[in-house]
């Protein structure tokens, strides 16, 4: 028992050393049960979600429409994503597609997890519907800060590339298990460095 004991001691010290018997800190930011698996979220219609940036939007979750999920965006305005959230398609009021991603863009892939990795082959009406080539990776699952507040997420990269080198971008984004999306995204040209595109979580509103 006194060994038992001695052990557990000695184990607690250790990961008090290395900071992980707390919370994470936007200031320090630490792996923490890196371990955590979490499934695609279960929606409930209302939940609203609303980011800032370039990429800013403010998205309602309305119900299933066949396999997909339906987003409200303003009276003329209709998202449609995957049960992993992956966009698909926009569609206005007279049905028209605006834009989208063929099958889909792929930032999710569930379970998601520490280490995890995968890859999608995909179009896109942004450029022209030429092939493009995406690998991910889940790099951690830490605290984030946004405008709506602090949340534990998982830390996702991006490596995208078409077939016109000025297309290629990566990216990071965090998506928050309480939230049931992603709170912040940020990704930037390789050719130049420039900003891709961004957005961030102003607030949100989950029914359930």
């Amino acid at each position: 028992m006194k060994k038992t004991l001695l052990m557990s001691a000695t184990v607690f010290a250790l990961f008090s050393w290395m900071g992980l018997t707390g919370g994470p800190t936007s200031a320090s930011p630490v792996h923490v049960a890196d371990n955590v698996v979490v499934d695609a979220p279960k929606l409930t219609p209302g939940d609203t979600w609303t980011w800032t940036g370039s990429i800013g939007r403010t998205e309602t979750f309305v119900g299933k429409e066949g396999d997909l999920l339906a987003f409200r965006m303003g009276p003329k305005k209709t998202k449609y994503r995957t049960a992993e959230l992956n966009f698909v398609k926009d569609v206005d009021s007279d049905g028209k597609v605006l834009n989208f991603r063929d099958p889909h863009a792929g930032l999710l892939s569930f379970p998601l997890y520490v280490g995890k990795k995968w890859e999608r082959k995909y179009s896109s009406s942004l450029t022209k519907a030429s092939d493009r080539y995406a690998s991910f990776e889940v790099k951690e699952y830490r605290e984030v800060s946004t405008e709506a507040g602090k949340f534990m997420a998982f830390v996702i990269v991006v490596n995208d590339i078409g077939q016109k080198e000025f297309t290629h971008f990566s990216g990071t984004y965090y998506y928050a298990p309480d939230v049931k999306n992603i709170v912040h995204y940020a990704a930037r040209a390789v050719r130049d460095n420039k900003p891709f595109g961004e957005y961030d979580l102003k607030s949100y509103k989950l029914k359930n």
